[in-house]
């Protein structure tokens, strides 16, 4: 398993309509993409959250960029997210 942790913001006010897409629009994606295992986020201070995407390998994550980048498109117009890549590597403890 591989692991990207990213930082997410969104402009203020716009933390629940954000969360909303989210959740009808990423999710499906994330749940029938081969590529990914999954996410956790937590809110990390209003309008922030640390996202943890987890991949079944390096290269599933590198092959994964174009739709990464497609799903959150539409969310950079329509909540200003920014998504900033903190840092990323092999998973060696799962429990």
């Amino acid at each position: 398993m591989y692991s990207k942790i990213y930082r997410i913001t969104c402009k203020p006010g716009q933390s629940d309509a954000m969360l909303a897409h989210y959740d009808a629009e990423v999710v499906p994606e994330i749940k029938a993409s081969e590529l990914h295992i999954g996410h956790q986020m937590a809110q990390t201070a209003p309008e922030e959250w640390a996202l943890i995407s987890n991949y079944v390998s390096e290269s599933a994550a590198i092959e994964a960029q174009q739709m990464v980048q497609d799903i959150i498109a539409p969310m950079v117009e329509k909540f200003g997210i920014k998504l900033e890549l903190v840092t990323q590597g092999d998973v060696i403890r799962n429990f």
